[in-house]
């Protein structure tokens, strides 16, 4: 069977998107819809089916980053492509974000009518003007008109119109309703959506699908509920200076309220919150397929060189069963998160309770987690969304560690990171593992666009180039990055909790750390300008003392 592509523009459109089409893939089978709300009806029905997705409606672009949102987290197609009229810089980042894969100039805008008018056979001049030329011979009741050019008679089998969805017995069919994940409402699939803000996050692939099945008929749209719960917009507060502090100075009930939750995914329960406000805090969380690869020691890491550079780093231990983050630090008695839980009829996360919980490690650095008893970790999912979005207004950077488990609170944190590390290493099975994490991390909501892969251990025994590759070919993630081994001292260092001397050394290992960690956080926008400024400083005072002596003289005769 050819390949299948959903498309989303008007009748007058087909032709330039076809042509798109056709340059990717030759011969494909298109099912359109004329407006964005069958598009996402059509995801929904055909989840891993179509080879790609192409959208050009240029009268409705504001709408068009929810249902790219919605067409990513139904797995739908491996390829979004999405045509603009006009190329403004703020829009891409949204939609790249979203999880488009490209993002092109729609070009001539009377190409699509050149075309269309030249499919139907119908002469047009050739001075470039697009203009048909008028048989003078025919009836005007007979003259072409190239201003709403029909569909080709022989690709109207290979496009199925999708502009009035019909029920049974001829009721009608309830709207469709575009899930927006960076909005705080489920928006009208005709109801222009607010464009949010754009992120600097690098660009990469769109979700990997599984693979394609053979359908052999398209059913008609399903019904999707015309209301959905709407989840509460997040409250900004300016921005806090020095060390994160606890207590804390504000009030938990105006700001730690839990969303109301709408749709989930699987038997995940997870709400739905507005895109990352100005201000606030990145989250940055690590998940794996498999234990043991080392995701603790480098989200450890990564946590100890951020506050190093001066910033206010949180870490929230989600491996809420057996997680050891603060072993790793050195905390010999750990404070249990499940303080957090609601005591003799008070609210949960109280404020007193935040600061109960919390380990201070270092200036600057403070971690969170596990609960010590661990049957106590499947009522930590509230709790830790709270959690969260407290640290989100106190910090400047947080990193949760997982387990390999998901329960609600580990999908919770994912569905609502910036960044995703995926981390694996040369083990056994460890690439496909891997794999399966990433497919479910997109089916919760989280594009390619906010993963990176990381191969832990390059360099040790079974982590050369040759697994490096394959991992990082199975994981299919344009960005990436390589951790070498730390070897035995480094080992010897973590079993007594002496993360801070072991990045205080250089080795391979804390290099690839801290580059991995600077890059990252300045994607981000975390405030590292006093951090560059140093090492600015340190590098210019470090070049005026030297000595330079004519150990290279030309011109010496010495005997």
């Amino acid at each position: 069977m050819s390949s299948i592509w959903l498309a989303c523009c008007a009748g007058e459109h087909i032709a330039r998107v076809r042509e798109e089409i056709d340059a990717r893939t030759r011969e494909a089978k298109v099912v359109r819809s004329s407006d964005l709300a069958g598009l996402a009806a059509m995801a929904g029905m055909l989840p891993g089916i179509a080879e790609g997705v192409a959208v050009y409606m240029p009268h409705d672009e504001e709408a068009i980053e929810p249902a790219i949102s919605e067409v990513v987290r139904n797995d739908c197609a491996k390829t979004v492509l999405v045509m603009l009229n006009d190329l403004d810089a703020g829009r891409i980042a949204c939609l790249f974000r979203a999880g488009a894969t490209e993002v092109i100039a729609a070009g001539d805008p009377d190409l699509s009518l050149r075309k269309a008018c030249a499919e139907e056979g119908v002469p047009h001049d050739e001075d470039g003007s697009g203009s048909p030329a008028v048989d003078s011979s025919a009836s005007p009741s007979s003259e072409p008109s190239c201003s709403q050019p029909e569909e080709p008679q022989d690709r109207q089998p290979a496009v199925i119109q999708e502009e009035r969805p019909i029920g049974e017995a001829g009721a009608p069919v309830p709207t469709p309703v575009v899930a927006c994940r960076s909005c705080p409402a489920m928006l009208p699939a005709n109801t222009p959506a607010q464009p949010s803000q754009p992120a600097a996050d690098s660009v990469s692939h769109a979700p990997v699908v599984p693979p394609a099945q053979n359908p052999s008929v398209v059913a008609a749209p399903v019904e999707i509920p015309a209301s959905a719960p709407v989840a509460p917009a997040a409250s900004t507060s300016a921005a806090h200076t020095g060390e994160l502090q606890i207590p804390l100075s504000h009030n938990a009930n105006a700001t730690g309220e839990a969303a109301a939750p709408s749709s989930s995914t699987g038997s995940f329960h997870i709400t739905q919150e507005p895109a990352r406000a100005a201000g606030e805090a990145p989250l940055i969380v690590a998940i794996s397929g498999s234990g043991g690869c080392g995701k603790t020691t480098v989200v450890t890491a990564m946590a100890w060189w951020a506050a190093h550079m001066g910033l206010r780093a949180a870490i929230v231990d989600l491996d809420l069963m057996f997680g050891n983050a603060h072993m790793l630090m050195g905390v010999e008695h750990a404070s249990d998160l499940a303080g957090l839980l609601a005591q003799n009829g008070g609210e949960p996360c109280a404020p007193q309770a935040i600061e109960a919980t919390a380990m201070r490690i270092a200036p600057g650095l403070t971690v969170w987690g596990p609960c010590l008893a661990p049957e106590q970790a499947e009522l930590m999912s509230q709790p830790s969304e709270q959690l969260i979005r407290v640290l989100r207004r106190e910090s400047d950077v947080i990193f949760v560690d997982t387990s390999v488990f998901w329960g609600d609170a580990v999908a919770s944190a994912v569905s609502h990171c910036d960044r995703c590390l995926v981390v694996g290493d040369g083990s056994v099975s460890s690439a496909s593992l891997t794999a399966r994490a990433v497919a479910l991390a997109t089916r919760i909501g989280v594009p390619k666009t906010r993963m990176t892969s990381v191969f832990n251990r390059f360099g040790g025994n079974g982590a050369a180039e040759e697994s490096a590759m394959r991992f990082e070919m199975a994981v299919a993630l344009r960005s990436h990055a390589r951790v070498a081994d730390g070897g035995q001292a480094m080992a010897d260092l973590l079993s007594f909790g002496k993360l801070g001397d072991l990045m205080s050394s250089s080795t391979p290992f804390t290099r690839d750390i801290q580059e991995l960690t600077f890059g990252m956080l300045r994607e981000l926008g975390c405030p590292l300008e006093a951090w560059e400024e140093r090492m600015r400083t340190q590098a210019a005072q470090g070049t005026k003392g030297r000595i330079k002596l004519p150990w290279k003289h030309e011109g010496a005769d010495v005997r």
